[in-house]
């Protein structure tokens, strides 16, 4: 409990040097070990992990980060064997094993030689290293899976989000473990081997397993620049290393930028993409670093010159000098050209990698040496060097680049354009079912039914909705248009009851869930869409619901990460979405503990990414909340937003639950309700935006309390939150900044209005400004164009991309008008105030009767 993995492999290899010597003396012992026939077939010698080179396996290595994270590994197991005072470790594993060893022999027998060699603890530690399965987080050594070999997983061109082979591994409430296939194998077939897919990501973290599948390996390329002016700039070079976020965090989330570390080796795959380039999401894109690097230290890629422009340089500055991390990120990382720039000198890169006196030939002639004399270690590190320039080579050719899904893979796109096809051409058919279906339903009040609308969204951005809820006769103004019955929705009371009667083992486990009506939704949703399909009681309905392609092409939750982190900069609603997909990750990572969950849904069901993520979307874009609990409500979900009206509401009155129209419909037309949610809501949970809504502001993120704040004490008191989420609008909502400002820095609080004091006015100008100004500088580098491609005639489709970032470049301009119109509204606030007060000295000392000021309408005042 608690254990590392280097400490998990520790303790297997000081189990197995007991067990081995065991076994290879069963006449010291009352009896021979019981895993016996595991130890013969497990390696014989020393695998060749890093941990075990010697001076001449890293010669031929040729890596000085390898060789220093080997002899760094080295060190640390010669201590843990040996002990070392200096840690203050007065034992070490050698002398642990000996005692349990003397503790197992039979009385008067010697102890056995060779058993607590240092050569054997290596054996038997590269052996865990090379051999171990992760299962809910343990190592284990498990016979016969050990035998699984490492090949990447194969493309089943069904849109399947791949998974490492650990999420394969459940451990079960007995302590066994079960072992599950990544991939189809099938008897007999071309390839009858089971294979396993660890999802090593990158060389250093390679030579854990030793050996890597050839498809899966990634070319280690040298720092770029490698010659440049560094030393002409290394001022700004640890100023921006202090404006921006740093990877590690403090206690409190702060960034942690002591210094600015300039990149040494990346890892780059043979189409030249970078590992790691912001794929975790929150993270920092390593394209950023090197983009930073070569406009403050130059390099080839900018010309004969070898130096970036001075403008850029001097934007960068300038961002640096703001101390805005994102406006920095903007100017530093982000500047034009600076995607291109960044793959000519990873190309640039590679290519000075290839050159040297060695030749391939050389190194395979090398090779055969080493292997010929048995020199595993050298041996593996030469079939790395020639794996690496295999690679390398493929990037300073540049002809392998990745390009767009529909260029490089069209059968992919032809047969989701066929398939979307073919749910449009059965689409009228599957209504009328799903409205037969709500017939059966016998609900108490009905005015309703699905149809199809004319024009897709209509004033909803992003709506890839294709029905609407249509008023069967006249409805009045706050008349019930619908009463729901207790079998008519789906809710977690529902799903437990229904599986009780066709599923028990599902019913046991969501009432295992059953905490939370999220979790519980969501399984029962999986089970009956992906399991039971067209046998389920609700097919009409799932059948219209949107499809895992139609969701994965729209939906906020799929966009990919790396789009995230390395497009979308510059506005808080980026980091509500990185929350949002965090939680996503998180709950996916919690139902794959369920053993019960894998049996019951099929492993390629729960451990497919995109079906449980489209479980996610569905649940999160139509839940109707009533009596503090989610439903999916056939025919009600399909009621879409308006933006006229009062909020929406859904409740119980005399034991039925009811939902009343906010203003009349006439028989025919379109029901709309108003969602009362701002946009940037709309789109992280549902998928759209709406054009003039009513509700909208712009979102504020990034505020808390810290503990040295003067406030910090007394917060509780005061706020909900120490990290809240403000929206700015109006004098409302500046009101409440200036109010989490108060407490954040001791000031006294006032029930007047806030913002206008001068205690905060300052503090308010700045947040509002910032942001202003980081949106400002992300129109200037990415969002102009992409808007206006949006006002084409090809509107979103047309876009290269997720679809969402559309939206989100959306939500940015109109955040971009939140933040100015707020800033404008406080500098006239500000200087009502002073006239007012100007107004008022002149009163009390003029000898005259005062004429009062004129007040025209506020937008007229300035």
């Amino acid at each position: 409990t608690g254990m590392n993995k280097v400490t998990m492999h520790l303790v297997i290899a000081a189990y197995l040097l007991v067990e081995s010597c065991q076994h290879a003396h069963p006449d010291k012992f009352e009896s021979g070990s019981r895993w016996g026939p595991l130890l013969d077939v497990l390696p014989r010698d020393i695998v060749p992990i890093l941990a075990t080179f010697d001076d001449d396996a890293f010669e031929a290595l040729s890596d000085e980060n390898l060789e220093h994270n080997g002899k760094t590994a080295a060190n640390q197991l010669a201590s843990a064997y040996f002990g070392d005072p200096e840690l203050e470790m007065t034992e070490g594993i050698k002398d642990l094993v000996e005692d349990i060893i003397e503790s197992r022999l039979d009385p008067g027998a010697g102890f056995p030689a060779g058993c607590v060699e240092p050569a054997e603890f290596l054996r038997w530690f590269s052996v865990i290293e090379s051999r171990g399965i992760t299962v809910s987080g343990s190592v284990r050594l498990l016979p016969l899976a050990h035998m699984i070999n490492f090949a990447p997983q194969p493309d089943r061109g069904d849109g399947m989000i791949k998974l490492p082979f650990a999420a394969y591994n459940t451990l079960n409430d007995d302590g066994s473990v079960t072992v599950r296939s990544d991939r189809d194998v099938y008897l007999n077939g071309s390839d009858d081997r089971t294979c396993r897919d660890d999802g090593t990501d990158g060389t250093h973290s390679a030579w854990e397993v030793t050996m890597i599948p050839i498809s899966q390996r990634r070319g280690l390329v040298p720092g770029v620049p490698r010659d440049g002016h560094a030393g002409e700039s290394q001022q700004l070079r640890e100023d921006i290393g202090h404006a921006l976020p740093e990877p590690s965090q403090d206690e409190e989330g702060n960034a942690d930028a002591e210094n600015f570390e300039v990149l040494n080796d990346i890892c780059v795959r043979a189409d030249g993409t970078l590992v790691g380039d912001g794929m975790v999401v929150g993270s920092r894109p390593i394209s950023d670093s090197i983009a930073i690097l070569l406009l403050i230290a130059g390099g080839e890629v900018w010309g004969p010159s070898k130096k970036a422009p001075e403008e850029l340089r001097e934007k960068c500055i300038a961002a640096v000098e703001s101390e805005d991390e994102v406006r920095a990120t903007l100017r530093c990382a982000r500047y034009p050209g600076s995607g291109r720039i960044v793959s000519e000198a990873v190309r640039d890169a590679a290519r000075l990698q290839l050159t040297g006196p060695l030749t391939d030939d050389a190194l395979r002639r090398r090779l055969n040496v080493a292997r010929s004399r048995g020199k595993s270690q050298r041996a593996a590190a030469l079939e790395f060097r020639l794996e690496d320039r295999r690679i390398l080579a493929e990037v300073a050719k540049g002809e392998n680049e990745r390009r767009p899904k529909d260029e490089t893979d069209p059968t992919s796109a032809d047969s989701e354009e066929e398939e979307e096809e073919e749910r449009t051409r059965t689409l009228p058919e599957r209504v009328e079912k799903f409205n037969d279906f709500i017939a059966s339903l016998d609900l108490p009040v009905n005015k309703i039914e699905a149809r199809i609308l004319e024009g897709r969204g209509g004033d909803r951005f992003g709506d890839i909705s294709m029905l609407g809820a249509f008023a069967t006769e006249d409805i009045g103004q706050e008349e019930v248009y619908i009463s729901l019955s207790p079998g008519s929705v789906i809710d977690a009371t529902t799903a437990i009851s229904e599986a009780e009667q066709s599923s028990p083992g599902l019913a046991d486990l969501l009432k295992k869930l059953a905490f939370g009506d999220y979790y519980t939704i969501v399984l029962y949703l999986l089970h009956e869409r992906f399991v039971v399909g067209e046998r389920s009681k609700w097919w009409p309905y799932l059948d219209i619901m949107p499809t895992v392609g139609e969701m994965r092409r729209y939906h906020p939750i799929f966009i990919p990460e790396e789009d995230l982190n390395t497009k979308l900069v510059g506005t808080d609603v980026r980091n509500f979405l990185i929350g949002y997909l965090t939680q996503a990750s998180k709950r996916h990572e919690f139902l794959g503990q369920f053993i019960e969950a894998h049996e019951i849904l099929g492993w390629d069901v729960l451990l497919d990414k995109s079906k449980v993520y489209w479980a996610f979307a569905i649940v999160d874009s139509r839940s109707i909340i009533y009596e503090g609990r989610r439903h999916l409500v056939p025919l009600l979900d399909l009621v879409n937003a308006g933006t006229e009206g009062r909020k929406r509401k859904t409740v119980v009155e005399d034991d039925s639950v009811v939902t009343r129209a906010s203003g009349a419909v006439t028989a025919g037309s379109e029901v709309l309700e108003n969602y009362a949610l701002p946009n940037y809501e709309l789109f992280v949970f549902r998928g759209f935006i709406l054009k003039n809504n009513p509700d909208d502001c712009a979102l504020v993120d990034g505020m808390r309390i810290n503990r040295d704040d003067p406030g910090a004490e007394t917060a509780a008191e005061h706020l909900t939150s120490r990290k809240p989420l403000f929206c700015i609008k109006d004098a409302d909502s500046l009101n409440k900044i200036a109010h989490f400002l108060r407490v954040k820095h001791g000031l006294p609080l006032s029930d007047e209005d806030e913002f206008m004091d001068k205690d905060v006015k300052s503090m308010i100008t700045q947040v509002l400004q910032k942001r202003a100004l980081r949106m400002m500088d992300f129109a200037q580098f990415e969002m102009a164009s992409a808007l206006e491609m949006a006002s084409t005639d090809g509107g979103l489709d047309s876009l290269n991309g997720h679809p969402a970032e559309m939206l989100l470049l959306m939500i940015l301009n109109d955040d971009l008008r939140h933040y100015t119109g707020a800033l404008i509204d406080h500098v006239v606030a500000q200087n009502t105030a002073r006239g007012s007060e100007k107004v008022t000295q002149e009163k009390s000392s003029s000898k005259c009767r005062p004429q009062a000021p004129s007040q025209g309408p506020r937008g007229q005042q300035h």
